[in-house]
């Protein structure tokens, strides 16, 4: 397993990091005897990085994967996430810390490593659940970062989804030291390319003021929402769409079988490797989120990234092919 440095902090990640959310759904719908046996596979394969969020099965998944790794005795990296209303910001410092203990009870744990802020960005107040960059920024970052001074958390991030200007100036603002953000081969605009379909969002190149600022950087969606590992949700999700998935997902689909093709051309086991393979060849990424439903899924996960990050040709033969395949 490779690792790579996330960012400034000094913490070193494995290139795929274990989501515990609901897109794999593991640790919120699996029993104890699939989270032992998959966190246990993960940690033999080099995963040491798991993230999950107090919203994940509303505490479940922090439970779930606080029990397994004290039973398994697992020295790890962890980093959980929660969302703030507009109207707890008055009272954001007080918030942020008392969820966080929350979250920190549900774990057993007396800290994590990484605390995300789970809002979508927006630069109109009127966005659904949104933080402006100024919320973001000069509200939420410091309750967070009291959270820090208290020995609670030792690095905090935020989600990069939203609006893609607003997403910018967060990124470029130093208020955070990571981020989460949504990278894929439908959608790679976060690495400058264009979407590949009209009428989702452009995230104009923040992969590159990431790198840019040294924020560390954990890809996600690199699956589509699972339009690129086959078609079909993970078995365990409720059928509600995540945050960031395409309201079009059988577009979407549609979209990835016209590229199966190029597996082939990469010498790859399928779609779902490239996919993997792509979001890890951006130089700005520390790791990728993947969600696991079973143990096969990791198997696989495993498998794709010990053959690594594509090369400069082979990401260029993937362009040209994927510019021929939409054509």
């Amino acid at each position: 397993m490779e690792y790579r440095e996330l960012g400034a902090t000094g913490i070193r990640v494995s290139i795929v990091g274990f989501g515990c959310g609901a897109q794999g759904g593991l640790f919120v719908n699996g029993d104890a005897d699939d989270h032992r046996a998959v966190t246990a596979r993960a940690l033999e394969g080099g995963i040491n990085y798991f993230d999950t969020a107090a919203s994940y099965g509303a505490g479940l998944s922090e439970r779930n994967l606080g029990r397994v790794l004290r039973e398994l005795r697992a020295d790890v990296v962890v980093g959980t996430k929660l969302r703030i209303d507009t109207t707890e910001l008055p009272d954001v410092r007080k918030i942020v810390r008392q969820r966080l203990e929350e979250g920190l009870r549900r774990l057993d744990r007396e800290s994590v490593d990484v605390l995300t802020l789970h809002n979508p960005l927006a630069n109109r107040a009127s966005a659904e659940g949104a933080l402006s960059p100024s919320q973001a920024i000069e509200q939420a970052a410091l309750a967070m970062r009291d959270c820090v001074d208290a020995g609670l958390v030792r690095f905090v991030g935020f989600t990069g989804l939203g609006d893609p200007g607003a997403i910018r100036d967060v990124a470029t603002s130093h208020a955070f030291d990571s981020m989460q953000c949504y990278y894929n081969l439908l959608n790679p605009s976060a690495g400058g390319a264009p979407p590949l379909s009209a009428g989702v969002p452009d995230y104009a190149g923040v992969l590159d003021h990431a790198e840019h600022e040294d924020l560390g950087v954990f890809a996600i969606r690199v699956f589509a929402a699972g339009a690129l590992s086959g078609g079909a949700r993970p078995h365990h999700l409720s059928g509600a769409p995540a945050q960031g998935e395409s309201p079009e997902f059988d577009a979407d689909v549609r979209l990835a079988a016209a590229l199966t093709g190029i597996a082939t051309v990469l010498d790859c086991e399928s779609i779902h490797e490239v996919a993997l393979r792509f979001a890890l060849s951006h130089p700005a990424v520390s790791g990728a989120l993947v969600g696991f439903s079973d143990l096969s899924q990791l198997e696989a996960a495993l498998r794709f990234t010990a053959r690594g990050p594509f090369s400069i040709e082979e990401l260029e033969m993937l362009r040209a092919r994927m510019t021929s395949a939409i054509g």
